[in-house]
């Protein structure tokens, strides 16, 4: 049977517990009051002074030591393993980087006939924004990773760092939902910039994965004087691989107001980069994924997570219960027992 102790620090009260008895023990009255002790002086001297020790007296003060005893391994809270279990996790560093240009409230209609069927399926709310999907996908890819670190980047003409690598994944999965397409100034996409907000996380991490994953739909239109290849070049001298998925369909459309206060819709020309995507992430020994639509979109999630995963072996202690309470109702019959023959059959002698 395998026992551990919670707080095993506690053993050092042992130490006075212990001296207390012995000083009790040597200091113990005599029980029989005689005016002269010369009679007695010749069986002291073959008893000697340890005899005390082994007196019957001595016992009640034994069993208050031995209470007092199992009240400190009590405190040291015993724990009985019952089932010890071994299991691989995935551990890694990642940061998301996820576009939330204006062109992201955009509606993918791919797969219908005509703009004008299209435009009746965005109408009535049968089709979802570009945001709307990207958010879910991450949601539902934050939720089955719990042991790994993941930030979050949000990024139109400049990046915003909504949370660096964290374990904390309900923190991100809050802020996550808070973001929307167009929130910020959202009239321009800058990757150079989203990359570079990433490397800046990842650079000092110990974690033997760290991973960086660019969502876009767009183009880099924003002159920083870095291209997004040159900065993909720095993220790799850090040791952090690239991974680009480009959001979006040829055909889109968004939802835009009319002149007279109406909504209209409209078509917009909103194509990734994908050259250039798929450029950064073999530079960065990532990989490049094209989602037109809901489906490829976690269809890349699924694969960049095969990928990127790294096994951590680590032992932990499942299943325990607990055996203090044993100790303290021990404590107890032994304070009773000291207790009880101190004022019986072992009482001192006035």
């Amino acid at each position: 049977m395998d026992i551990q102790f919670e707080h095993p620090w506690f053993c050092v009260l042992a130490i006075p517990v212990v001296a207390s008895v012995i000083y009790a023990v040597l200091r113990r009255p005599a029980t029989l009051r005689v005016g002269a002790f010369r009679p007695f002086r010749s069986v002291a001297g073959r008893h000697g002074g340890d005899a005390r020790f082994l007196h019957p007296l001595a016992v009640p003060i034994y069993c208050l030591g031995v209470g007092g005893i199992c009240f400190i391994i009590a405190l040291m809270r015993p724990q009985q393993i019952l089932r010890e279990i071994e299991e691989t996790q995935k551990a890694r560093d990642m940061m998301l980087l996820l576009d939330i240009s204006g062109s992201m409230k955009a509606y993918d209609v791919g797969g219908y006939d005509n703009l004008k069927t299209a435009a009746k399926a965005v109408s009535e709310g049968d089709v979802r924004r570009r945001i709307g999907i990207a958010k879910d996908v991450l949601r539902e890819f934050l939720q089955k990773r719990p042991n790994d670190r993941i930030g979050l980047v949000a990024f139109d003409r400049e990046a915003y760092v909504v949370s660096p690598p964290t374990l904390d994944h309900r923190f991100l999965l809050h802020h996550l939902k808070s973001l929307d397409a167009g929130m910020f100034r959202g009239d321009g996409t800058s990757i150079t910039t989203a990359v570079s907000a990433s490397v800046e996380r990842l650079r000092d991490s110990s974690a033997k994965s760290k991973v960086a994953v660019l969502f876009t739909d767009g183009r880099d239109n924003v002159d920083t004087g870095v291209t997004p290849l040159q900065a993909t070049e720095v993220a790799t001298k850090f040791g952090i691989s690239l991974y680009t998925i480009g959001v979006g369909s040829e055909q889109a459309l968004i939802k835009a107001p009319g002149r007279f206060g109406n909504t209209r819709i409209r078509q917009i020309d909103s194509v990734p980069d994908r050259e250039l995507l798929r450029k950064m992430a073999e530079s960065a020994g990532g990989d490049f994924f094209a989602a037109s639509d809901e489906e490829g979109f976690r269809q890349a999630m699924q694969k960049i997570d095969r990928e990127t995963a790294v096994e951590v072996k680590t032992r932990r202690y499942k299943e325990k219960r607990e055996v203090y309470v044993i100790w303290v109702v021990a404590g107890v019959a032994f304070l009773l027992l000291g207790e009880f023959l101190q004022r019986t059959f072992l009482q001192k002698l006035p």
